[in-house]
């Protein structure tokens, strides 16, 4: 399906992050990084108007020896923007980065609100990966290259429970999905349950049977807990972990590794990336694919899978605010949209960026979607209407299979003539 979709040059700001704030309004993050390229760390906000253009509508400049912001979300209730954004690296090896900024757009300017530090490493090759709200606001989890993670009340940025450390993986991606924290790493979707109050976990522990208890602390050890420092803190509990499911067309000794995971804003679903990478066994060469998993949250069975990526994994995703859309980017430069309930391709954008993507988003009405790479440029798109719910491969099978009838009923009154 065609659709009108623009190229924006963004002259010297690499791009990583971004996220629409309005209808027409999006916050960029980029720049060139804690190294000493002379390339500024910046936050910036655009205007999308008619046609496609945008206009800058304020920029925040951060501090000389910063990094630039890796990850990004938006908070609806209070009009605030989460960024991973490390400190220098002086203040990183004192164990003081500021990694989690808050920042504000009143009148249409960017303004620093709060900032706190929220996982253990001083090193300045580890940075924040992923930021995600809750429905309601009123939680943060940030997640880091050093598989941390921290869940925050907010906008207080109080610590809810013990950083957690999944071991010996990666971790790719974090969301809500109903009272559960879901945390995607290399080989598993992890599943936690959220912290509850005094008075209800005093409640489930006088109906609960004394074995419980045991059970999650033998979890705990296999996904090590680390302190925050905070005493008294409740520490998350992992309730599942959903390993990677059977992908058609991929062999035992290629080697599938999550990396997003997102859930449905209306309903029990979840959506998860898995990128294959091609086993260098034999002579056979295997090219590097890329799937889409469709979970019940209910009891996380699979409902769908999808190949949408061929040559190049997917590299980032996002979902629109009703649910119905879905998109990616892949390391090949290409843009995919979907359709969230067949998984249909609505529209496929070849060589949308240079370098590959690194950030993609909705606007609230999901029919804007704004690319972003490297390369120093943004593209906007405009989201193709899906027909009542249905996306083009559906009609044009329905299409089909009349031509079909009709062709039938042609041959059969021309062999009785």
């Amino acid at each position: 399906m065609r659709t009108q979709h623009t190229l924006h040059s963004l002259p010297a700001f690499p791009v990583y992050s971004s996220a629409f704030v309005s209808a027409s309004k999006v916050v960029v993050g980029g720049g060139g990084g804690s190294s000493k390229s002379g390339i500024k760390n910046k936050l910036r906000l655009y205007e999308i108007r008619a046609g496609h253009d945008i206009h800058l509508l304020d920029e925040y400049e951060l501090a000389k020896g910063e990094d630039a912001p890796m990850c990004m979300a938006y908070d609806i209730h209070a009009n605030r923007i989460a960024c991973g954004v490390n400190s220098s690296e002086e203040v990183i090896m004192a164990g003081q980065n500021q990694n989690c900024r808050i920042f504000s757009m009143d009148s249409d300017k960017l303004a620093p609100v709060s900032q706190v530090q929220t996982f253990s490493a001083v090193n300045a090759d580890e940075y924040t990966r992923v930021a995600a709200f809750s429905s309601d606001g009123s939680l943060l989890a940030v997640g880091a290259t050093n598989s941390e993670i921290s869940l925050l009340e907010f906008p207080s940025l109080t610590p809810v429970a013990t950083r957690y450390k999944i071991s010996d993986v990666d971790l790719y991606d974090l969301t809500f999905c109903g009272d559960t924290l879901v945390a995607a790493s290399t080989k598993k979707l992890h599943i936690f349950s959220l912290p509850t109050t005094d008075s209800s976990e005093k409640a489930s522990n006088g109906s609960a049977s004394p074995s419980k208890p045991k059970k999650k602390k033998k979890k705990k050890s296999r996904d090590s807990t680390s302190g925050s420092g905070n005493a008294g803190l409740k520490s998350l509990q992992l309730s599942r972990a959903v390993e990677i499911p059977k992908l058609p067309g991929v062999s035992e000794e290629e080697s599938a590794t999550f990396r997003v995971v997102r859930s449905h804003p209306t309903s029990n679903i979840a959506f998860a990336v898995i990128n294959t990478t091609p086993s260098h066994r034999g002579k056979k060469k295997t090219s590097r694919k890329s799937f889409l998993v469709k979970y019940n949250t209910e009891d996380w069975s699979v409902l769908k899978v999808r190949k949408i990526g061929e040559k190049g994994g997917v590299t980032c995703f996002d979902i629109s605010a009703d649910g119905r859309f879905l998109a990616y980017g892949t390391s090949d430069y290409c843009i995919g949209i979907l359709d969230s309930h067949t998984l249909g391709p609505l529209l496929t954008i070849l060589r949308a960026h240079e370098f590959p993507l690194t950030t993609l988003c909705f606007d609230p009405s999901g029919t804007l979607l704004i690319s972003g790479s490297p390369d120093n440029s943004i593209r906007v798109v405009q989201v193709p209407a899906a027909s009542n719910g249905y996306s083009w491969s559906i009609i044009l099978a329905i299409l089909l299979a009349l031509l079909l009838v009709l062709l039938g009923v042609a041959i059969e009154f021309l062999r009785r003539r």
